[in-house]
C-alpha cells in the first residue's frame, strides 16, 4: 500500500467548532488514512491506492478554505488526475504548481 504524508503545519481555526468541522470534513475523505499532531504540525497520511479526483478536490478545498500551503499537493499529480489537477485555469493552480 503507498501512503503519502502531507503537512498541513498550523491549522487556523476560527472557533471550537470551526475545528469540529475540519475534522468532520477530514474523517469524510476516503483516502486519508490518518492524522497526527506533532508539535505545532499536523501530519496527514494519504492512501495513494484510494486518491481520485474526488478525494483530491476535497483535499484542495480543505486547503484553499483553511489556507495551507498547496505546494506539496503537486506530488499528487499523476497520470489519472494531470489533465484535469495541472490545467493552468483552475483557481488552484498557481497555488500548487506555480514555482
Amino acid at each position: 500500500m503507498k501512503d503519502h504524508i502531507l503537512n498541513f503545519g498550523i491549522v487556523d481555526f476560527n472557533s471550537s467548532v470551526d475545528e469540529e468541522m475540519f475534522f468532520a470534513w477530514i474523517d469524510k475523505i476516503p483516502c486519508i488514512k490518518s492524522v497526527k499532531g506533532e508539535g505545532k504540525n499536523l501530519y496527514v497520511t494519504l492512501n495513494l491506492e484510494q486518491l481520485n479526483q474526488g478525494c483530491l478536490r476535497e483535499i484542495i478545498g480543505i486547503c484553499e478554505r483553511y489556507q495551507l500551503n498547496m505546494r506539496q499537493l503537486s506530488m499528487l499529480k499523476n497520470s489519472d488526475n494531470h489533465s484535469w489537477f495541472s490545467n493552468p485555469k483552475a483557481y488552484w493552480y498557481e497555488k500548487v504548481f506555480a514555482h
